[in-house]
């Protein structure tokens, strides 16, 4: 996936919250539950300070490091073998690719989405 957006103005692509969502969250078919919701949920909780701020500008360049840390994070749980190398390089991946706060925004949705088809296809139950 080269970009989140359709065009210059920040509209993310459909086919990112559906059929590349989709295709993602089948090549974790052996990732942990645990783990997934794990990232997911400091995804979640680092959104939640954003917002906190009212998405500023300032702030997210305060936050950026944090958010930037997951990688760090995604190769000690590869490490420790709690994650697969396909899920420790999709954070890498996606990670590097935010440079503003609509980007993170972007990937918090794109990640939401592959939770959802994660769920469905393994037919996890909460």
């Amino acid at each position: 996936m080269a970009s989140y957006y359709l065009d210059e103005n920040n509209k993310i692509k459909p086919e990112l919250l559906e059929s590349e969502a989709e295709k993602q969250a089948q090549k974790f078919s052996g990732l942990n539950t645990t783990q997934l919701r794990k990232f997911f949920n400091e995804v979640k909780a680092l959104e939640k300070r954003l917002k906190d701020y009212s998405y500023s500008d300032e702030y997210f360049n305060e936050l950026i490091p944090l958010i930037k840390m997951l990688k760090a994070k995604a190769s000690y749980a590869y490490g420790r073998n709690n994650i697969s190398l396909t899920f420790k390089n999709f954070i890498i991946e996606n990670i590097d690719k935010i440079k503003s706060k609509n980007d993170f925004k972007a990937f918090i949705l794109y990640f939401e989405a592959i939770v959802g088809y994660f769920y469905g296809l393994n037919n996890v139950k909460r």
